[in-house]
């Protein structure tokens, strides 16, 4: 215990010898004091990204958009995910998405239209599969309520300023799909790659989306729905076909020369379908919609 003694001609020699033990104290601790400061400055130094965003100011946008797909690598098995691990860590999720919101519309402006495409189809997935590890465990997006307002309709992407027309901060999902991609791009094909976290949904893709690859991967995508007996079935024999409910929602995307699906799939269906496609004496009917979770661990 230290103890002060104050005398008209100085300090006292004990509290003299008191206070060169403290600082003998204080001696010992520095180096102590100097490793948790340079600790605390590295920690400060790896965080800063994921607190600020991933971009340093003035650095572009990686329009490769790879960290999303080593995350979608990690954390896939077959077209399901690991939902449940990507709760425990999420840090990459949300540091994408993040990043995804800090494109501005003077830069965005500036990209092909290939870079736009790609970007707002990974913007919708990826923001889907925040939304579930926002709300995770449960069985089905259609279980989320937000406000009243289901996931398909709740502002969920602060991306309002990449689509200034729309006037509002945060963009739903049904903005990203029918507001920008839908009519911008005029394309069936974006069915096939927009995912809605459901078992009847075209699979995930296992990769980001890239303008240089774009065309491959939304071909790929697209054959990879329509070859899969769970979701799309072709009977030759019967001259039957039974498609997904995404063919009737959307089914003025699926038009061509003035027609229903079938002429459609007969250019896009697998290949030994085709033909007899073609002739356009096809029954369409349409399977039920599973909406259970695509959740790996089921």
């Amino acid at each position: 215990m230290w103890r002060w003694e104050t005398r008209s001609a100085g300090i006292s020699t004990e509290n003299s010898v008191t206070t060169r033990g403290a600082l003998g104290i204080f001696a010992n601790l520095q180096p102590k004091l100097d490793a948790m400061r340079r600790r605390t400055l590295l920690l400060m130094t790896l965080l800063l990204p994921t607190l600020l965003g991933a971009r340093e100011p003035g650095a572009e946008f990686d329009k490769s958009h790879e960290s999303w797909s080593t995350l979608l690598k990690a954390h896939m098995v077959g077209s399901k995910v690991k939902y449940a691990a990507l709760k425990e860590d999420r840090a990459d999720l949300d540091l994408y998405v993040k990043d995804l919101g800090t494109v501005t519309l003077a830069e965005f402006d500036k990209w092909s239209r290939g870079d736009k495409y790609a970007f707002w189809i990974n913007a919708y997935n990826a923001f889907t599969v925040q939304l579930i590890v926002d709300h995770y465990p449960l069985k089905s997006i259609t279980d989320i309520k937000k406000d009243g307002k289901d996931a398909w309709n709740s502002p969920l992407a602060p991306l309002g300023h990449l689509a200034p027309k729309l006037k509002r901060a945060r963009l739903t999902l049904n903005d990203i799909e029918n507001e920008i991609l839908r009519p911008t791009y005029k394309d069936p094909r974006i069915h096939a790659a927009v995912n809605c976290a459901a078992i009847s949904c075209p699979p995930l893709a296992p990769e980001a989306f890239r303008a240089e690859d774009l065309e491959k991967q939304l071909n790929r995508q697209t054959d990879a729905w329509l070859a899969d007996k769970t979701r799309n079935q072709f009977d030759k024999k019967d001259g039957r076909v039974k498609l997904s409910k995404i063919f009737e929602w959307y089914a003025d995307d699926f038009k061509l020369g003035g027609r229903g699906p079938a002429m459609w799939l007969a250019k896009n269906a697998p290949r030994e379908h085709r033909e007899w496609l073609a002739t356009g004496d096809v029954k369409v009917e349409y399977l039920e919609y599973d909406w259970k979770l695509n959740d790996a661990s089921r």
